[in-house]
């Protein structure tokens, strides 16, 4: 079983589907009580309790995580939102307690996904309050997402669930104030639509399909792997620039732009507009009154090994 880097300096918010079709087996099976480790639910939640583990492998990583589920319930024969934070850790022990909870989770109704982003929303910009951690939104949902033809997009057997609701939910998520990058997960599910062109950061980075749970728990390692990269250092500027310590014109850079994943990767000479040299010290420095006033901006810089 692959391990789970450690990871640091993150703010995360779990979405996770606990609807009534995550009581199947991967392939679409149904199950009773007695084989209730085979369900997707039971995957899912063993994935996200370690990937909660690799965030709390001690209490200096600096790290800060909330869980939240939907699905939906009824009101006057009305389906209607069911989506909670079941907790949220900051701490090692506080990590313990929302494990139990994640592992004494159940499952039952339609996929009403928008509320559980609309509640990821409010989660993963409260645990950004006042740190420069990284803000990393994983929905992970078993929807099929198949869009009916009414004018607001009803998705089938969804709980009347929306294309429009979703896609707004989503729109706001991405472009609320701490900027997260959301990853959409779609386990045992055909879908690549709502997930992976509407939900997610990336429909080419960000959006990830498992089909059972030894690729879920890849995922969630490769996941893992990103956010226990090297430490973001916030820096200030001076009259604009901030200087790139160590970086010459031999390295690769990548400049990263409002959570963007991938970014745009090239040499120094690539970014000639951004990036500026002194010519009396030789010392490199990004110009950031080229880039919008309100960006999030991320550069990376590293040596290329040459081919052996």
């Amino acid at each position: 079983t692959p391990q789970i880097p450690t990871i640091k300096n993150s703010n995360v918010v779990i979405v996770l589907d606990i609807s009534g079709s995550m009581n199947n087996t991967p392939e679409g099976n149904p199950t009773t009580w007695w084989d209730s480790t085979e369900t997707r639910l039971y995957a899912a939640k063993q994935a996200c309790n370690s990937f909660i583990d690799a965030m709390f492998k001690d209490d200096a990583t600096g790290c800060k995580v909330s869980v939240v589920t939907f699905s939906s319930g009824t009101r006057w024969g009305q389906y209607v939102d069911n989506a909670e934070t079941i907790g949220t850790a900051t701490s090692s022990t506080e990590a313990t307690t929302l494990k139990n909870k994640i592992s004494k989770l159940s499952a039952d109704g339609g996929t009403r996904i928008a509320a559980g982003i609309n509640q990821a929303n409010t989660e993963i910009n409260k645990l950004a309050e006042n740190n420069n951690n990284k803000n990393i939104v994983i929905v992970l949902s078993d929807g099929d997402f198949t869009i009916g033809s009414d004018k607001d997009g009803t998705i089938i057997n969804s709980g009347n669930e929306t294309k429009t609701r979703v896609e707004t939910a989503s729109t706001n998520l991405k472009n609320s104030a701490c900027k997260p990058t959301v990853y959409a997960v779609a386990f045992a599910s055909s879908q690549s639509g709502l997930m992976q062109n509407t939900i997610a950061s990336d429909a080419n980075n960000t959006f990830k399909t498992a089909s059972n749970y030894s690729t879920l728990l890849k995922i969630f390692n490769e996941i893992g792997s990103e956010l226990g990269e090297d430490e973001i250092q916030d820096v200030a500027s001076v009259n604009g620039l901030i200087e790139l310590p160590g970086l010459d014109a031999s390295k690769d850079v990548t400049i990263k732009l409002n959570g963007d994943t991938t970014g745009t990767t090239g040499k120094v000479s690539a970014f000639v507009d951004k990036i500026v040299q002194n010519q009396d010290t030789g010392v490199y420095y990004l110009d950031t009154t080229q880039f919008d006033a309100d960006a999030k901006i991320e550069i990376e810089y590293f040596e290329v090994q040459s081919q052996s």
